[in-house]
């Protein structure tokens, strides 16, 4: 994912080299620097007549769309263009809270037989359908891998565990932090929504 991004950095800076000053000059001169420093040198995008969005990276339009949002549309739309991001996280979150509402877990469970994923791929299947839902936001995947699994230690270890990730993700700045760990969950939730 962070090749993914670097080349789509890569991409932006090539757009925002034939884009207009006027525009350009709307995006902070820190945040250009950030894209500058942090593409792929290596790769060659050609920006190439007509433009078509199906030959730029997911993460480019993305990024595209955060630019446009954050530092381009005038006030109001901003505005507009936010509370309909507020609006799909809440509608997230209450997806979330039904799917993975414990009582709905364990009897999913019971129904659901010779699933075998690793930890990787449950988180995995929850960042997917956030980056679907949310598409114009950038997202800060943290996969506790290293200390997996969490089931085999104590509620208190748990908790601990689960803290040090969330204070992780409040550092970086994050709008809403989706638990995709059913032990974490189970355990740690109540404790740390505080």
């Amino acid at each position: 994912m962070e090749q993914n991004l670097s080349k789509a950095f890569t991409e932006v800076y090539e757009i925002l080299k034939v884009t207009p000053i006027e525009l350009t000059s709307k995006i902070p001169t820190k945040f250009r620097k950030v894209i500058e420093e942090n593409r792929d040198t290596e790769y060659r995008f050609q920006l190439e007549e007509p433009f078509n969005e199906k030959d730029l990276k997911e993460e480019t339009i993305i990024i595209l769309g955060l630019i446009y949002r954050d530092f381009l549309s005038d006030p109001e739309e901003r505005e507009d263009l936010q509370l309909k991001d507020t609006n799909a996280i809440k509608k997230i979150e209450e997806e979330m809270k039904q799917k993975y509402d414990m009582e709905n877990v364990f009897n999913n469970r019971k129904t659901k037989k010779n699933v075998n994923n690793s930890p990787e791929e449950m988180g995995l299947t929850v960042y997917k359908e956030v980056k679907k839902q949310l598409p114009n936001e950038s997202i800060v995947y943290l996969g506790d891998t290293k200390r997996f699994p969490y089931g085999s230690k104590s509620k208190e270890s748990i908790i601990e565990l689960t803290k040090q990730g969330i204070d992780f993700l409040i550092r970086q700045n994050v709008k809403l932090i989706v638990i995709a760990c059913g032990t974490a969950t189970s355990q740690a939730l109540e404790e740390v929504k505080n």
